[in-house]
């Protein structure tokens, strides 16, 4: 990945250069031990060293080379009034609005087959919901200009260390996967943190794949939950896993199952295994929204075969979406949570037909990476997002 260099002024330059010099120590050492120098796969070299972004998919720059620090400063100040350049000041302005924010992480996330009314869920979602502001924190410690940027990396490490030390991941996937905006703030934060700070990081998020692992390794063959949704998200995330720590089996096993996953998934119409369990374009755009995640964050995961079939996932959309067609959500639905929900009152999981903005968010980040779809979902850029998508979306359109 390209990456970025600092300048700093006065007392902050001291600062800087001392973090720095600490990432330059961390992302060499990164091992078992942050004491033991060692050669495994996890373990960084000085040329992703202090310019690169991270290693997970940060889209391209103007010159068809990954987005690094630098280059990302230097479009700042050559465009200033673009897309991409308004979102990044965007979330630069949220990350310093929300400095002295109280994190609180939790240690066992609780969404997946509870209603949400239920304490867990509700304490789940609280949680997760304050990532979006440690993935702030993230970006203005690689892009601002100190003291911010100092302020910035301090905050938002306090807060990957407070996760990484309470959280202990499950492996589920549905529970799991609000997950991934710290997963992307780790990625960003690496290169600045110490090597006990890196090593915490790399071990908690290998953690967080092998438990996701054993989890599967224990179903049943026939349990359905191999092939829908539940597989998405498990290797989407597994995905993100393999490329932060650089594990190249892990990566090598995620390829081959990502391959069987969506043959057995994405039907030769475009509809997903999800939509015919829960006749619903709600599941549907679920099970795509990990698939299309992990393409847009991970590079070479995904074969050219397997992103046509995706493409044909999100073109199975287009009718619902451009109004052309009607769907009644969750009328012959055969999981009975999905009336348990609906009997609950929860306004998703209705007998109603469906709304075509259900399906911003993931054609918003589609776009980027499915360009043949961008004549129909035009409608959909717009401002009209969390600040992070938002320039998740800039950052991987920025070379079209």
């Amino acid at each position: 990945m390209s990456s970025m260099g600092c300048r700093c002024l006065g007392w902050a330059l001291a600062v800087w250069l001392c973090c720095l010099s600490a990432a330059g120590s961390a992302w060499a050492q990164a091992g078992p031990s942050p004491s033991e120098g060692n050669d495994l796969h996890d373990q960084f070299t000085l040329a992703e060293v202090p310019d690169s972004l991270g290693r997970l998919d940060w889209g391209v720059d103007e010159r068809g080379r990954p987005w690094g620090v630098s280059s990302l400063r230097a479009h700042l100040a050559a465009t200033p009034g673009d897309d991409l350049s308004r979102q990044v000041k965007r979330v630069l302005q949220v990350a310093e609005q929300k400095l002295g924010t109280d994190i609180r992480p939790l240690a066992h996330l609780e969404t997946e087959g509870r209603l949400v009314s239920d304490p867990a869920h509700q304490a789940s979602v609280a949680a997760t919901s304050q990532l979006d502001t440690v993935y702030a924190w993230a970006i203005c410690a690689r892009q601002a200009d100190p003291p911010l940027s100092t302020w910035c990396a301090s905050a938002a490490s306090d807060a990957i260390v407070a996760w990484t030390t309470i959280n202990q991941p499950s492996g589920n996937p549905i529970s799991e996967n609000p997950l991934i905006p710290l997963l992307q703030s780790i990625d960003l934060m690496l290169p600045l943190f110490t090597p006990d700070q890196q090593f915490q990081a790399l071990e908690w998020t290998r953690s967080l794949g092998e438990r996701g692992e054993a989890l599967f390794a224990a179903m049943s063959p026939r349990d359905t939950r191999l092939v829908n949704n539940w597989n998405s998200w498990h290797l989407a995330i597994q995905g993100m896993v393999g490329t932060i720590t650089n594990d190249a089996d892990l990566n090598a096993r995620t390829r081959v199952e990502v391959h069987w996953q969506i043959s057995q998934n994405i039907n030769a119409d475009g509809s997903t295994l999800d939509f015919r369990q829960r006749d619903a374009l709600h599941y549907h755009l679920y099970d795509l929204q990990a698939l299309v995640d992990l393409v847009s964050f991970t590079d070479g995961l995904v074969s050219v075969e397997d992103e046509a079939a995706i493409e044909r996932a999100l073109d199975f959309i287009e009718p619902y979406f451009s109004g052309q067609q009607q769907h009644f959500e969750f009328v012959t639905s055969t999981v009975l949570f999905d009336q348990q929900r609906r009997d609950a009152g929860d306004p998703s999981f209705l007998n109603a037909p469906w709304k075509p903005e259900k399906a911003r968010q993931l054609l918003r980040l589609a776009r980027s990476s499915f360009p043949t779809i961008r004549p129909w979902t035009t409608s959909v850029v717009d401002e009209n997002y969390s600040p992070r998508l938002k320039v998740l979306a800039a950052l991987l359109m920025s070379s079209d």
